[in-house]
């Protein structure tokens, strides 16, 4: 059974908006000016943030009505604003090894833009996944026995991560150097691939959605999640140990955990979302444009400082200077900049105004929701 494309729509879009404005929350943690606190924030994220966006993408993805259409305008959802940002984050490399010679930036590119990519590996599989015999039998799994396909997504889930932690230590032990594409192709995709699928398969299951929106399932969920993050909290000294190869695995298992129950979570508490929350309107109309424009404001105002001046910070304060200082930025980008103009629209939200610029519609409960992984 699928979703109908007006079912909670709206519920997920809320949700996604959150997810995707967790993004300045934890890219605001810079290297050199971090607290077992900050740090434990960073790794509450991972255990649900980009798992839960990808599941909430997957869901929308098999909820999705018009097929013949649906795969092109997702690549070029996916695709313009990759290519448009990445050619400015490259530049803007250039310009901050000017002003710091020391700093690296080969981490700025895919760099925050990672999930770009895996999304555009990950949509045409699922898309040509619809046509094979192995769609319908997954869909039967997961609707006849949603528990018997939860503890599978959770098995893969941690043996791809435990295999990506193995695949990354043995790089680093032996001193090869991975480009991030290949890193992002090969070793982060196929993980993200297995929330994208509980995603996908919950849409089609009504056995799941069911179990999804339990009250039971989102305390465990909530449970785990708290979980992960106190005892990474408890052992983070041990964790930054590179011997201490056994709690490694340990809290890697258990962050794969973290990361379905979450995300599972997070689905049933958006599809008991019945309208959109009109606080978190301004958010999800701009969420894609805060989180591509986040990151380079991050990092120019970070640079700038550390180079620029030889002051002292409070770990604190600067990371909450760059958090707020990031959302206001990129916030008012896409309101005064990318929601003003057709050309910018589409080449950094990969879509095309439907109303004229700065227009905005009195009720969003009634409209359709077109950001990056609205159903089509």
């Amino acid at each position: 059974m699928l979703m109908g494309k007006s079912d909670r729509v709206l519920g997920l879009d809320a949700v996604r908006a959150l997810l995707l404005i967790g993004g300045p929350l934890v890219h605001s943690i810079i290297p050199g000016h971090t607290t077992i606190v900050l740090d434990t924030i960073q790794h509450g994220s991972l255990g649900f943030r980009m798992a839960t966006f990808f599941a909430i993408a997957g869901f929308l993805a098999a909820s999705r009505q018009s097929r013949e259409r649906w795969l092109k305008d997702r690549m070029r959802q996916l695709l313009l604003p990759l290519y448009s940002l990445g050619f400015i984050m490259i530049l803007l490399s250039y310009g901050l090894k000017a002003i710091e010679p020391q700093l690296d930036t080969g981490f700025i590119f895919p760099g925050h833009l990672w999930f770009l990519i895996s999304l555009a590996i990950v949509s045409p599989i699922f898309f040509l996944l619809d046509y094979s015999l192995l769609n319908s039998k997954l869909a039967d799994l997961a609707d006849f026995r949603p528990w018997t396909f939860l503890v599978c997504i959770m098995v893969v889930s941690i043996v791809i991560n435990l295999g990506e932690a193995f695949l990354i230590k043995e790089t680093a032990d032996h001193g090869y150097r991975v480009s991030i594409l290949v890193y992002v192709s090969l070793l982060v995709t196929p993980q993200f691939v297995v929330y994208y699928a509980l995603g996908f398969f919950i849409a089609r299951s009504p056995s799941c959605r069911d179990l999804a929106i339990r009250s039971a399932t989102i305390a465990i969920g909530v449970v785990v999640l708290l979980t992960d993050v106190a005892l990474f909290a408890v052992f983070h000294d041990a964790l930054v140990d590179h011997h201490a190869s056994g709690i490694k695995v340990a809290m890697n298992a258990l962050n794969s955990c973290s990361q379905v129950w979450m995300s599972l979570s997070l689905l049933g508490i958006a599809l008991r979302i019945k309208s959109m929350p009109r606080l978190l309107l301004p958010l999800s109309r701009s969420a894609y444009s805060i989180y591509l424009f986040h990151f380079p404001v991050i990092l120019v105002i970070s640079t700038m400082i550390t180079a620029c001046t030889t002051l002292t910070f409070d770990p604190y304060a600067f990371y909450a200077m760059l958090f707020a200082t990031s959302i206001v930025v990129s916030f008012a980008i896409h309101e005064y900049v990318i929601a003003r103009s057709a050309v910018l629209s589409l080449l950094f939200n990969g879509k095309k105004l439907r109303s004229s610029p700065g227009k905005r519609i009195a009720d969003p409960n009634k409209a359709q929701s077109r950001a990056i992984v609205a159903a089509e």
